[in-house]
């Protein structure tokens, strides 16, 4: 069995005679559960329970670009009735061409920020920012009453055990309380 050929040494550091890797994608870097942040600054990327958080920090990523009215729904107050955002049908015009940047701002901040939980979602939908967005809206919206289903379920299920402090029980009914807490949303919760 032959022996690797060894690394040679420079002045400076030693050179190794092996291919370098290259960069570690994202994905063999941390979970997207371990890692919230992403590379567009205050923006985390989507996990399991920071949905609400995630729609309030793109609406103000894109806002401070000018570029929230491509995912933007509008509602008649009078009517009622909700517009979805629609491209400018000459592409080529000057609003044709806003249009096109602020979409490709959108989809770029969604596809970076989502692509760890909704990787299909965002092959499917990669060119269309807004079929994207409530994609992943409808997805987390199931997902999250099913999360406050369960916690709800647990929260309910605490009982004292017979060789259980008190102590050891508030503990555990604060704990599956805290949780409910945590992943319902704030549009969901009374003002106190």
């Amino acid at each position: 069995m032959s022996q690797p050929p060894a690394a040679t040494e420079t002045p400076s550091r030693q050179r190794s005679t092996s291919p370098s890797p290259g960069p570690t994608p994202p994905s063999a870097r941390m979970s997207d559960d371990e890692s919230p942040q992403s590379q567009f600054g205050f923006v985390p990327k989507l996990t399991r329970l920071n949905y609400e958080d995630w729609v309030l920090q793109i609406e103000a990523y894109l806002t401070s670009l000018g570029h929230w009215y491509v995912l933007e729904e509008e509602e008649d107050e009078t009517t009622g009735v909700i517009t979805i955002p629609t491209a400018p049908t000459n592409k080529t015009s000057t609003d044709g061409k806003r249009w096109a940047k602020a979409e490709r701002s959108a989809s770029a901040v969604l596809m970076a920020t989502a692509c760890g939980r909704h990787a299909e979602l965002v092959q499917k939908h990669r060119k269309q920012p807004y079929k994207l967005w409530k994609a992943i809206e409808a997805q987390n919206r199931q997902q999250d009453a099913s999360l406050r289903h369960k916690a709800w379920i647990q929260f309910l299920a605490v009982h004292k055990k017979a060789d259980e402090t008190f102590v050891d029980y508030y503990r555990q009914a604060e704990a599956a309380k805290a949780k409910i807490t945590r992943i319902t949303p704030k549009s969901q919760t009374p003002d106190v």
